[in-house]
């Protein structure tokens, strides 16, 4: 029991230099300090151990007699817990890693646009993080579909959008719309072009330059106007 004692409370292990060890020891232990496993290893040196309350009153009692004692190391429980305290940092750093580790894999810690060319990257990544693809998000929870029918219609310019996800990174892929080509009136002026092989029986021009005459052959797929 007094080992456990000694080993939660912590112990003390130290070195007493006096002109008479035997008196030294003697004084203390009327002092009320309680000494422990003395032994003498020189002439004027003993090595005793203590616990650490006796040891912060053994030392200004040792000045006041003109002994030297200094701590040769101290060791137990409570000595481990106070070590551990100054380095409070290190062990809230080191949690920190471990539990990025353990939920890094299935955690969303980048997000990525690609494809779009003229749609600004912002736009599609706030449009992505109102359909919660954002960073810290369960990625197993993320429904690609569901994404993409909500991104198709918050931007518009886009034709299609997905999600992939690789490790922490989610990459949302885009295609943007084809821009949709003017609509020409039917009484402007364009080529004519044939739609197959022929020959030319009669001709009207009411505008632009003929390439052609009546009479002449002409291919399919061949401009004449």
């Amino acid at each position: 029991m007094n080992r456990i004692l000694k080993y939660v409370f912590g112990t003390v292990e130290a070195e007493l230099v006096s002109a008479d060890p035997a008196a030294a020891l003697t004084y203390y232990s009327a002092q009320g300090l309680r000494l422990q496993d003395p032994e003498l290893t020189a002439p004027l040196t003993l090595t005793m151990t203590m616990a650490p309350h006796t040891w912060r009153r053994l030392e200004p009692m040792a000045q006041a007699r003109g002994d030297r004692c200094r701590c040769i190391r101290r060791y137990g429980l409570m000595v481990s817990l106070a070590r551990s305290r100054r380095r409070l940092p290190f062990w809230v750093a080191a949690a920190a890693m471990l539990l990025a580790v353990l939920y890094a894999p299935s955690r969303v810690w980048f997000v990525e646009v690609e494809g779009n060319e003229t749609v600004p990257a912002r736009k599609i990544l706030l449009a992505a993080e109102e359909c919660g693809v954002k960073f810290w998000a369960k990625s197993g929870e993320i429904r690609s579909e569901q994404v993409k029918n909500q991104i198709l219609n918050l931007v518009p310019e886009l034709q299609w959008a997905g999600v992939n996800f690789s490790g922490g990174l989610a990459v949302i892929s885009v295609r943007e719309r084809l821009p949709e080509e003017p609509v020409r009136e039917r009484s402007s002026i364009t080529n004519v072009v044939a739609a197959r092989d022929g020959v030319i029986v009669s001709m009207s021009v009411l505008g632009g330059q003929s390439l052609c005459q009546v009479g002449q052959a002409v291919r399919a797929g061949g401009s004449y106007w």
